[in-house]
């Protein structure tokens, strides 16, 4: 137990800005968060200590997104809906005790069209420096992005599927221009919209 505590130690100790998703917790990460809530800090095989005081540690979860039950009461919203669900399956998986130490329990709602606009965006972005960086100007259309969130959502992987799509509809097909051009080198690329599928110009 106490060469596991280390090595997770270790890797906090390196990695102190990582994210961790509980619902794979194990019982020694279990007992380590308990250490660090009630201690404030936690030492390693070498001695270093970590310490946890002026730190915000934030866990994420999935648990409770697949459940399909409703829930009973009238007025609810789906918010108050979807923090039940939540709320239930962390006591399923969580010790009380480990619970009783979480300040703060933050349900997200599940993302609409228009979220999955933005996201659209910030990751359509992403192609914009390595691209220039060939001597390629990228763009794209507000139709472009439109058409990208409405095939994304429903989706039972959120933001994941948008992912997903842009890169089989836009990065894939960026490389494959890049590479059917070689001879004449591409020096701008737009994603549009084309009797509604995505496009490359």
């Amino acid at each position: 137990m106490a060469k596991d505590y280390a090595a997770i130690s270790k890797k906090i100790v390196e990695n102190i800005g990582g994210v961790e998703n509980i619902a794979s917790v194990t019982h020694c990460m279990t007992r380590l968060r308990f250490v660090v809530k009630d201690e404030g800090k936690i030492n390693d095989a070498q001695g270093r200590t970590v310490d946890f005081s002026n730190t915000v540690i934030c866990m994420t979860s999935n648990a409770g997104s697949s459940r399909s039950e409703g829930a009973l009461g009238f007025g609810k919203t789906q918010g108050d809906v979807n923090k039940e669900k939540a709320l239930k399956a962390l006591r399923e998986f969580l010790r009380p005790e480990f619970l009783g130490r979480v300040d703060e329990i933050v349900v997200f709602n599940d993302l609409d069209e228009d979220a999955f606009k933005k996201i659209a965006v910030l990751m359509l972005d992403e192609f914009k420096e390595p691209l220039r960086d060939k001597g390629i100007t990228f763009t794209y259309t507000d139709e472009a992005v439109a058409e990208l969130a409405k095939e994304s959502v429903g989706g039972t992987r959120g933001a994941r599927d948008l992912r997903n799509n842009i890169r089989r509809k836009v990065e894939d097909k960026i490389a494959e221009k890049i590479i059917d051009n070689i001879d004449t080198p591409v020096t701008s690329i737009t994603v549009d919209v084309e009797n509604g599928d995505i496009v490359l110009k």
